[in-house]
Parts: C-alpha cells; sequence; structure tokens
C-alpha cells in the first residue's frame, strides 16, 4: 500500500526493477479514484525519475501533493488528488510515457494508494458531524 499525506512531498519505495523485463526501465503510474463510480473513473497518468542509487534493491520516487498541483497528472507535476482511496498500476516502458499504449502492457505492479485527509478537510468533516 501507498500512503500519501496532502501538501507534502512524499517519498515512496517499491521494488518495481526486480520485476520488469526491460534493462533501464520507465515506470508510468497510474490512480484511479475508489469513490467515483464507473465508467467516470478518472485515471491520472503519472510519471517522475527513479531516485534510487541502488535499483537492483529498490526503486524511489517523490511524489508531491499540493492544492495547486494538477488534476490530470503529468511529469514530476505536483498532484492534487482529493483525500480517499485509490487503485494504483505502474507500468514498465522504454521511454518515459503518459501513455499506457506506450508501455509495454505489462503492469508491474498493483495495488492501493490513500490520501490522507488534509486539516481542512479534517475541520469541514468535523464541521458536518457537530
Amino acid at each position: 500500500m501507498i500512503y500519501l499525506q496532502k501538501d507534502n512531498i512524499n517519498t515512496v519505495i517499491l521494488t518495481l526493477t526486480e520485476s520488469s523485463q526491460l534493462s533501464n526501465p520507465e515506470f508510468l503510474f497510474v490512480f484511479i479514484n475508489e469513490f467515483q463510480t464507473f465508467p467516470n473513473q478518472d485515471e491520472i497518468f503519472f510519471t517522475t525519475s527513479n531516485d534510487s542509487s541502488y535499483t537492483n534493491r529498490y526503486d524511489m520516487f517523490d511524489i508531491e501533493l499540493s492544492s495547486s498541483g494538477s488534476t490530470t497528472g503529468g511529469t514530476s507535476v505536483a498532484l492534487n488528488l482529493d483525500s480517499g482511496q485509490y487503485r494504483y498500476e505502474v507500468y514498465e516502458a522504454t521511454a518515459s510515457t503518459l501513455s499506457i499504449s506506450a508501455t509495454t502492457g505489462s503492469i508491474i505492479e498493483s495495488g492501493r494508494l490513500v490520501v490522507e485527509m488534509s486539516d481542512d478537510d479534517k475541520l469541514n468533516t468535523q464541521n458536518i458531524y457537530n
């Protein structure tokens, strides 16, 4: 599971390279909000540099969440994700891409992602139930 805090740069450690069939892979992250209903589930495509010096052991990515960030994704940009639960999928590619069709089509890893409520979200929730 990936856990991200809002208004923060989150360092995420995964083991992706060891599952890849490529010699120097790039990775495409796809985040799908679980609270949206099909077919209106937004897929957010994101890619960033692998900051690990030891990719044979682990891969390290910085994912920044900011209220002024992108709601659609991008390359090494701050993201503005709603608080809640997401599914994530990671695809391998030979070059940095924001398109699944430009990857090998192989999902290297999938799982759950949780975006923590911001302090403002917590205050608004408390006000609703008080």
